[in-house]
């Protein structure tokens, strides 16, 4: 918890800086929503539903057996990795580098902030349980 904290943290300093961005990706619109999945994500990633990937984002890695559950994961993940690349555009662009290097940074800060159980991705693309 203490990482998702710091990285909203970060995200909020570049809400004081005019954004290019329009009324729907303004970014404290975005933390907000974010906030809002904090408890979902942390829950599916106890249960060892989704995953952290090697390059700062979510992904499904065992998908629930009803398909309702798997279609509520799979939205989840994709709203919270569009506003995770919101964050790391706007923080790609005021620190004159890419949302790629920004990505798999917030990747690096997620894998040593997670708690034990956390599945995360290896450079390589396989998953483990972090211990």
């Amino acid at each position: 918890m203490r990482h998702v904290i710091s990285f909203f943290a970060i995200a909020a300093l570049f809400i004081v800086t005019p954004c290019t961005m329009g009324a729907e990706d303004d970014l404290s619109a975005v933390i907000q929503r974010m906030k809002q999945r904090v408890n979902k994500i942390a829950q599916l990633k106890q249960d060892r539903v989704i995953g952290e990937t090697k390059d700062g984002y979510l992904a499904v890695v065992n998908p629930p057996e009803s398909q309702q559950a798997w279609e509520q994961a799979e939205q989840l993940v994709k709203a919270e990795n569009k506003d995770r690349k919101t964050v790391y555009k706007a923080i790609a662009e005021r620190t004159g580098t890419s949302i790629d290097q920004v990505a798999r940074q917030r990747a690096f800060q997620i894998y040593e902030n997670s708690k034990a159980g956390v599945l995360l991705q290896k450079p390589n693309g396989a998953w483990y349980e972090k211990k």
